[in-house]
């Protein structure tokens, strides 16, 4: 994704940030990206993102599990005949132990495959307008401008008290 021209707001406090973020509209907010060493409450609420995806490959990826589980073991037990005594063939105690450590093992793996595939990691490119602050303690935010509007976003971020404004 291209990074393109925008204004990029740098804020030495998460209130000022937040206020920014709750005064845009809709559609302003889509062409924002928001920079912050740890992600605080208020802006998780001020940018009302929908529930991560991961949640689903977690999911799947342990009902897999469970799955093979009972897949793997119930092969095992009918491929080789072992002689069991007048016991079931097929007992549900040591099929439900197999089916819940593969349960839990492929729904780990799901969650660390959504892990790396949805927070996009590696990033082999750092984005042009990223600022070392940030991985510190300044919080920032780098919103798109179409058509040349940066009066608008500048004036935006100087309204909400930014510490220092660059555009790009």
């Amino acid at each position: 994704m291209a990074d393109g021209q925008g204004v990029l707001g740098i804020f030495e406090y998460v209130d000022d940030l937040v206020k920014v973020i709750k005064g845009m509209d809709l559609e302003r907010r889509k062409k924002i990206i928001v920079y912050a060493p740890t992600i605080p409450h208020e802006l998780e609420e001020a940018l009302a993102e929908k529930p991560s995806p991961v949640r689903y490959l977690a999911f799947f990826g342990a009902l897999i599990g469970c799955i093979s589980g009972l897949a793997l073991a119930a092969y095992t037990h009918l491929k080789w005949g072992i002689i069991v005594g007048g016991k079931p063939l097929i007992s549900p105690a040591p099929i439900a132990l197999i089916m819940f450590e593969l349960t839990i093992l492929f729904g780990g793996l799901g969650n660390f495959l959504g892990l790396l595939i949805f927070s996009r990691i590696p990033r082999l490119k750092v984005p042009d307008h990223y600022d070392t602050r940030f991985s510190g303690a300044a919080f920032g935010i780098f919103i798109r401008c179409d058509n040349g509007r940066f009066q608008e976003a500048e004036q935006c971020l100087k309204d909400a008290g930014a510490a220092e404004i660059i555009i790009r």
